[in-house]
This record gives structure tokens, C-alpha cells and sequence, in this order.
């Protein structure tokens, strides 16, 4: 199943949920992992340091796929929309904008821009979904290769000790 500038917003959120509940387990896992591998005295540093790991990789991820996505759209809306549409550096701007736009131009035109807005914010969601699973199999790749005989450390590795245990 495809997602289509025709298809229902309840699609997108569908599959949103489906993927979220897919990687539940997975984070679940690793934060387990990461935890139970530390000295049960730095057992919260060590919660910290995942949960902080967390949070800077999302704000990252946010950041670099919104970012290709903001260029993809731009260009794509660009290439798509009527040349002689003033109204496009409005439109450049976010697909909000671009519908907000429409409904203030006359008939051809709004449905030209409309048209070209939509298209270019599925071309622009696609392609920022395709870089993450790309970068998400290279990771993925990168992580078996260090990981020895893919498996995981031995519980007998320890953190440095801190200042108060020396």
C-alpha cells in the first residue's frame, strides 16, 4: 500500500502507530541491554547516558531528515508549480502555506498550486523516509561489523570507575 496525496491522514496514522509498535521491543531491549551490562551502582548513570543517547539521536534525526525534507519539497514544488505563480515563494514555505495560499487564488491557479504542493510534500516525505531506512541499514551493518561474532560485550566489562570508588 502506497501513501498518495489522496490517501486519508488515518493511513499515515496507521502506519505511524504500526512502525512505533514495532520499535518498542527494540528500545526496550537495548536500554535493557545497556543497563543490565553496567555495575549495579552506576545502573542510573548509565540509564542516563542511554536516555540522553536517545534523545540526541531523535533531535538529530529531526533535524537532518526534516532538513531533507524541507529541500526535497522546495525543489520539488519549484519544478512542479506554474512558472508565472507569484504566490510560489509563499508556497516554498510549508505545505500549510501552500493550502492556506490556494484558497486565496482563483480557481485554475489554486488548483494548479494545490496539485504541485501536494505532490511535492509526498515526494519530499518519501524521499526523507527513504534516506532514514538507508541510514538505518548502514547503522545497522556498521553495528554487526564492531560487534564481535555479532554478539553482545560480556557482562564481565565494567565502566571507568568514578572518583568516589577510587
Amino acid at each position: 500500500m502506497a501513501l498518495t496525496p489522496a490517501s486519508s491522514p488515518l493511513v499515515l496514522a496507521g502506519g505511524l502507530a504500526l512502525f512505533s509498535l514495532g520499535l518498542s521491543p527494540l528500545f526496550l531491549l537495548a536500554n535493557d541491554v545497556i543497563v543490565g551490562l553496567a555495575p549495579p551502582e552506576r545502573a542510573g548513570a548509565a540509564a542516563a547516558l542511554s536516555e540522553t543517547g536517545a534523545e540526541l539521536g531523535g533531535a538529530l534525526g529531526i533535524a537532518l531528515f526534516g532538513s531533507l525534507g524541507t529541500a526535497l519539497y522546495r525543489s520539488t514544488l519549484e519544478r512542479l508549480a506554474p512558472t508565472d505563480s507569484s504566490a510560489l515563494a509563499a508556497a516554498r514555505e510549508s505545505l500549510a502555506s501552500a493550502v492556506a495560499l490556494v484558497k486565496e487564488l482563483p480557481a485554475p491557479a489554486s488548483a494548479a498550486l494545490g496539485s504541485s504542493a501536494r505532490e511535492a510534500f509526498m515526494v519530499a516525505l518519501h524521499g526523507a523516509s527513504a534516506g532514514a531506512a538507508v541510514l538505518t541499514f548502514l547503522l545497522g551493518i556498521l553495528l554487526f561489523r564492531v560487534t564481535p561474532n555479532g554478539t553482545l560485550p560480556s557482562k564481565q566489562m565494567t565502566m571507568a570507575p568514578s572518583r568516589n570508588d577510587a
